[in-house]
């Protein structure tokens, strides 16, 4: 999993004057939460959004650094942005610890094309974009690859059918889909093949 560095600041000024005031500066309102409790932080809209640039749609662990303050890891819990201007509006960050299990929410990625698309006319459908997983920090992975070669038109993948990582157990109800190849109806199949189909063009000179 990719890590970062991020330098906060410790934020004393709370409601919601002074966060609009830290909000046209340039900084983003922001507490981490954990073990240790809960703190309040401000950074810098322009190096956050750098970071999640970098880190781009895979899970991440920051190490969240306040001057004369200990270091914490810690991962990405929330965001909040305003639906119209895209303005950061503030982030919420979870404490996590490398020597107990924690709960990450992990990319789902296909590999393959299934056979169901290949030559029998099915549809792939991804129901769950992420997982859920617990694990110790040393065994996060940056996906959860799914391989769907042998995925026939009809056919499923549940959590429960997703690859045995090393430490790393699924949580949630085991029978939740996580992507199915469905069938086209024969009515679509019908419309499909009629689409396709050239158009009949009358020879020049009839009529």
């Amino acid at each position: 999993m990719k890590s970062f560095n991020l330098s906060v600041v410790s934020r004393e000024a709370k409601g919601r004057h002074a966060v609009n005031r830290l909000r046209a500066q340039g900084i983003i309102p922001a507490v981490i939460y954990g073990r240790s409790g809960t703190r309040s932080l401000s950074v810098e809209d322009k190096e956050f959004r750098a970071l999640l640039k970098a880190k781009g749609s895979g899970a991440a662990i920051v190490e969240v650094e306040d001057e004369g303050r200990k270091k914490m890891l810690a991962t990405i819990a929330q965001i909040q942005k305003d639906a119209l201007s895209d303005e950061l509006m503030h982030v919420d960050f979870k404490e996590i610890s490398p020597d107990e299990p924690e709960v990450f929410a992990i990319p789902v990625v296909v590999r393959g094309e299934a056979v169901g698309v290949k030559s029998e006319d099915g549809v792939l459908e991804i129901l769950k974009h992420e997982i859920s997983i617990r694990c110790l920090l040393r065994d996060v992975v940056d996906a959860i690859e799914v391989d769907i070669s042998k995925l026939h038109a009809g056919e499923r993948i549940h959590v429960k059918n997703l690859p045995i990582l090393p430490g790393i157990s699924y949580l949630g109800d085991p029978e939740v889909v996580v992507l199915s190849c469905s069938k086209h109806s024969e009515e679509e199949a019908a419309e499909t093949k009629e689409a396709a189909t050239p158009a009949a063009v009358p020879a020049s000179g009839e009529g």
